[in-house]
């Protein structure tokens, strides 16, 4: 398991996500990691970049560039949607990465992340009102970002 954390300061949600999904892909790389599966729950974005849809933001298409070369770099990468509720882990290390001053990696899952991680490995499942409206967002909290990048076996 690897989990990173940074402040990126004052950014639009979308360039929250997008930065860290490029240093998850980074991440990735520099691990030797070469097949390699990304949940997400901004469903606008995953669509964007597994389709190539066109955008308008020059700092978007930007940083889009950026993901699709290591994308290519890599074996085999699977980006696919999933409900905030699954990305639980990923929550709790933005959380956590908005106290922190420097970049942080945790190569193993610190005690406030392990109950999360167990719980989806043994596919817990949620109950959600009907009512729920789900925010389109990966790992974004108030102007920071994490990154989980899962290689762990409970």
């Amino acid at each position: 398991m690897l989990g990173y954390a940074e402040s990126i300061g004052q950014k639009t949600s979308t360039i929250a996500e997008l930065t860290a999904l490029h240093r998850g892909l980074e991440l990735a790389l520099e691990n030797g990691w070469r097949n390699v599966w990304l949940e997400g729950d901004a469903m606008t974005l995953i669509d964007i970049i597994v389709h190539r849809r066109p955008v308008r933001s020059e700092e978007v298409q930007r940083i889009i560039g950026d993901i699709n070369v290591i994308i290519s770099e890599l074996g085999s990468c699977n980006l696919t949607h999933i409900y905030r509720e699954g990305n639980r882990a990923a929550d709790k290390f933005a959380k956590m990465g908005h106290k922190l001053l420097e970049p942080r990696i945790w190569r193993n899952p610190p005690k406030e992340v392990l109950p999360l991680v167990i719980e989806d490995a043994k596919g817990k499942n949620f109950t959600l009102p009907c009512s729920v409206t789900f925010v389109i967002i990966i790992f974004f909290a108030q102007f920071f970002f994490s990154i989980l990048l899962t290689r762990f076996k409970v």
